[in-house]
């Protein structure tokens, strides 16, 4: 549902919300991964991952907060 939402919603916010939650749901699913099959250095991968997720977002949105390219 999550990923029909950021392919079809026209809303440049509404797209950053649905990435959002799309890349939580899936830092999720591998953390379940790596505590079922006992893989300890995913979950570095995991800190990562939302590293990565949260910064992206905070930046993307501060980007468009601004106007995007339209100075």
């Amino acid at each position: 549902m999550i990923l029909i939402r950021l392919i079809l919603t026209k809303s440049k916010w509404e797209k950053v919300l649905s990435y959002s939650s799309f890349s939580s749901k899936a830092v999720i699913l591998m953390l379940v991964f790596s505590l079922v099959s006992d893989q300890s250095f995913l979950l570095d991968v995991i800190i990562i991952f939302l590293i990565l997720n949260i910064w992206g977002v905070l930046i993307i949105s501060a980007y468009m907060e601004r106007g995007g390219n339209k100075r």
